[in-house]
């Protein structure tokens, strides 16, 4: 309700106000002051103003507005925050309330201005002083993203050529020279994207994506990125996911496998001995979301009490010789924390010095259509059957117990290979179908173990299979994957999708079981495979840095391909249009044209084909600038040759694989038919050994080389390709090359089904065979 108001009241009493106090009549005359609203405003002694005069001009629509909206509803208080300017005082920051007052006649009312200029100069200090550190934080990002790119470009020709130069001969210590710049290289480039991870974090720049992605694929993965450091320290590494861990959820996996992948790694770091293990647990599960429980378990050294309250800080790590031992930056830690929380989580820690750590975090996830783990099979076939899994390490022998029991199985473990020979000899042992064994334990390995149930006349060998650390002893020993030994071979930590499909094949009765692998499998146990491209493809690579475009180009034309040539984004157009190759290389930033507005112009002028970016950029961004402007997928500086071979058989190997021709060269006559101490050096100098394995092998090769005779003249080109495979898999383990090499022709042969090259090689290995089961005779009679 409007006041009545009393001008000698107000005369008498507003001058005790600490407040500036003005009596405004109609048009905003200023009628009456105090003195505090006299000295505030700068009016002085002299006459009095209309308030719009102390307005600042940037301020004085919004005093027109407040005042309008006061004048038209006359009722409560109404504030407002002005700037006033005078010309001989320094601007004034008010806050005013406007209260009405009851005089007939008249629209007048009292404004209150308290004068609050010392907060808002403090005020916008530190606007300003918060725009120039996101300014500087931004030109810091700018810059760190800048230096990204081009440390990159150097770091990736290294690591390019220094793959090309691993596929030349090189000598031991050229190799190992080769290798540590290999090393150094990798450790700089995770360097570099731990530093430009740490800014996007400092800078509220890193940003999550949202896709459905395979969880147990990519936590596989993961966990396999890291197994073969872990590997050649003789530390084990396990991996559990529980039974209702969904396939495919939602949520960024790039993001969750770089903390998987960095928990994993610490773990590995320090751990010296025995196990790191990564535990996957269903927590809960609602009808459309799951919560999840990640645990990273390792038996390393421990975190000491006083260096825990650090540890997730950025630039920290527990032990300062922890970077002159391992390197890195000390942010990753700091990271996946970050990340963790992003995704809606906390990372948290428990660790006693001397008896391992364990890192954990929970998450939700909105769980998306449901992939099948086990192959199809039916619901109860593996319920009740009886497996014996047989490790000396406690936590991985748990972890793999736990998943079989999870799909019915009935599970007994033993923890030496004693210990399961025992139950396999006593006499209440209920029959096991399967036994699962560990290649590496103490007194009897998994090797001699198979030795020792084969060489049993008590014991029907059950089938079994063999679990191997990645990185083993090598071909010495992996030439010991004897035919009937092993029925199946799986590397540490083992895949659930593996597992399954071996065991499911062991265990129907209706299906052979795969033969053992050849000398060329086996030494290959441990590293990586090869991409074997597909061959023949016109390729065009688009890019300005002749170094780049060299090494693209070796590749290339050293897997089999046609390459064609751009230096600039406009002469790649122009090679498109008059070419048609069958893929493009495009680098995104070249003179003249970029790859972006080339690849435009490409997709306008109506090529289909794949165009693969290649840059130097890691951020999220990039790639859907790519895909935006009508790329078909992206590789990242630096590549590595399989990247470039994945490329191309992802897009162009489906359907297109060349099959090669047989070369039916003879059998080198200059070859020794068996070379006994090479197989004796083979088995570690176990002459014992090898007399006894060769009366059944030479048994067993009678019966396949009448069964290849018989498959030639019936043109049954699979049986001749699976016998010759035996054939040739246990001579050359056994060095008995010259009858391998017939047999490998043969092989050859059946899988092209090729009858002139077969009926041209049978004739070998039949006289082959012979000389052969000669000379062994005259071994065993000595």
């Amino acid at each position: 309700m409007a006041r009545a108001f009393n001008r000698l009241s107000f005369a008498g009493t507003m001058e005790n106000f600490p407040e500036g106090i003005a009596f405004v009549g109609d048009g905003t005359e200023i009628k009456d002051c105090n003195e505090t609203f006299r000295r505030m405003t700068g009016i002085g002694e002299g006459p009095l103003h209309r308030f719009d005069s102390l307005v600042h001009p940037s301020h004085f629509e919004a005093w027109s507005s407040g005042l309008s909206r006061f004048l038209s509803e006359r009722s409560g208080t109404h504030r407002l925050i002005l700037r006033l300017s005078r010309t001989k005082i320094p601007d004034r920051w008010v806050r005013l309330s406007f209260l009405p007052l009851n005089i007939p006649g008249e629209e007048s009312f009292l404004l209150l201005a308290n004068d609050i200029t010392g907060q808002k100069r403090l005020e916008i200090k530190l606007i300003r002083a918060r725009d120039e550190a996101e300014k500087a934080t931004q030109s810091k990002s700018d810059f760190l993203a800048n230096t990204s790119h081009e440390i990159r470009t150097p770091i990736h020709t290294i690591i390019g050529m220094s793959d090309l130069l691993a596929d030349t001969t090189l000598d031991q210590e050229q190799a190992d020279y080769l290798g540590q710049v290999r090393f150094a290289a990798e450790v700089l480039l995770t360097l570099i994207n731990d530093i430009l991870d740490f800014s996007k974090i400092e800078a509220g720049q890193l940003r999550l994506e949202r896709t459905d992605f395979d969880l147990i694929d990519m936590l596989e993965d993961a966990v396999d990125l890291v197994t073969l450091e872990a590997h050649k320290k003789n530390v084990d590494v396990g991996l559990y996911i529980d039974s209702r861990v969904p396939s495919r959820v939602f949520g960024d996996p790039t993001r969750l496998r770089q903390v998987v992948v960095n928990l994993v790694n610490n773990a590995v770091k320090f751990t010296h001995e025995g196990q790191v293990v990564l535990d996957v647990e269903t927590l809960s599960v609602g009808k459309d979301t799951v919560k999840l429980k990640f645990s990273v378990n390792d038996s390393g050294v421990g975190i000491p009490l006083e260096k825990q309250q650090n540890l997730f800080q950025a630039f920290h790590q527990a032990d300062s010789s922890t970077t002159r031992q391992f390197g890195g930056t000390g942010l990753g830690l700091f990271i996946s924390r970050n990340l963790v929380s992003q995704m809606g989580g906390v990372l948290s820690f428990s660790s006693e010095p001397g008896q391992g750590s364990s890192f954990f975090f929970e998450m939700d996830f909105d769980r998306a259509d449901e992939n099948v783990v086990l192959p199809v099979v039916p619901g109860d076939f593996f319920a009740g059957r009886r497996v014996l899994v047989v490790d000396d390490n406690d936590v991985i022998r748990d972890r793999i117990s736990r998943t079989l029991s999870a799909w019915g199985f009935n599970v007994d473990e033993a923890g030496s290979a004693e210990e399961a020979l025992f139950l396999i000899r006593s006499s209440d042992n209920k029959k096991y179908e399967l036994v699962i064994v560990d290649q590496t334990m103490p007194h009897i390995d998994g090797w001699q173990f198979a030795s020792e149930v084969h060489s049993d006349s008590g014991i029907v060998p059950p089938r079994m299979i063999l679990m191997s650390m990645k990185g083993g002893v090598g071909a010495v020993e992996a030439k010991m994957k004897l035919l009937g030994w092993f029925d199946s071979y799986l590397t540490k930590p083992i895949r659930q999708s593996d597992l399954s499909a071996s065991v499911f094949r062991l265990l129907s009765s209706d299906m052979d079981l795969e033969e053992a692998e050849d000398l060329e499998e086996i030494e290959s146990v441990g590293e990586d495979e090869t991409l074997t491209s597909t061959a023949g493809f016109r390729i065009l690579i688009a890019e300005d840095h002749e170094v780049n475009r060299k090494l693209l180009q070796t590749i290339l034309e050293k897997n089999g391909h046609q390459v064609l040539e751009a230096p600039n984004g406009k002469v790649a157009y122009e090679v498109v249009a008059r070419e048609k190759p069958d893929l493009v290389f495009m680098d995104c930033q070249m003179p003249v044209m970029n790859g972006y507005e080339s690849t435009e112009r490409i997709r306008k002028g109506g090529y289909e084909a794949p165009v693969i970016a290649v840059t130097a950029s890691a951020l999220a961004e990039e790639r859907e600038k790519c895909l935006n402007c009508g790329m078909s997928d992206l590789v990242t500086k630096p590549f590595k040759q399989t990247d470039i071979l994945m490329m191309i058989e992802r897009y162009l190997g489906i359907g297109k694989r060349l099959i090669p021709k047989v070369e039916n060269k003879p059998v080198e006559t200059g070859m020794a038919v068996f070379d006994y101490a090479a197989a004796v050096d083979t088995f570690l100098g176990n002459e014992e050994l090898v007399r006894s394995l060769l009366r059944p092998q030479m048994e067993k090769m009678e019966g396949e080389v009448k069964m290849i005779r018989d498959a030639v003249s019936g043109k049954d080109w699979e049986t001749v390709r699976t016998t010759a495979h035996s054939i040739k898999g246990s001579c050359r383990n056994m060095d008995m090359n010259r009858c391998g090499e017939a047999a490998a022709v043969l092989e050859a042969a059946g899988k092209n089904t090729d009858e002139q090259g077969a009926v041209a090689a049978l004739p070998r290995l039949e006289a082959e065979f012979p000389l052969l089961k000669a000379e062994v005779e005259k071994i065993l009679s000595s």
